[in-house]
């Protein structure tokens, strides 16, 4: 993983799904690594917060939200396609 990837990371629900984000930073803090990530919203995220109807369900939005996380979060990389 390095910075610009695109990664899932387990949600602290553990019955929820993954969340999506965008690597732009790592580091060690006193010997934990963390990544600060960029969030991307899925629809649902998108149709609670707006109230605007999704058509296609597996598209995701980069959002203006980011935050650090640790890196043992990362489940794997994301494959994502920007247009």
């Amino acid at each position: 993983i390095e910075c610009g990837d695109v990664v899932y990371l387990r949600s602290e629900d553990v019955s929820s799904a993954c969340e999506i984000g965008l690597v732009q930073r790592m580091y060690d803090d006193r010997g934990e690594k963390v990544v600060r990530v960029q969030w991307f919203w899925r629809p649902e995220h998108f149709e609670e917060a707006h109230g605007v109807k999704i058509e296609h369900r597996r598209e995701i939005f980069l959002s203006d939200t980011a935050d650090d996380n640790p890196a043992a979060a990362i489940e794997r990389k994301a494959k994502v396609y920007f247009l």
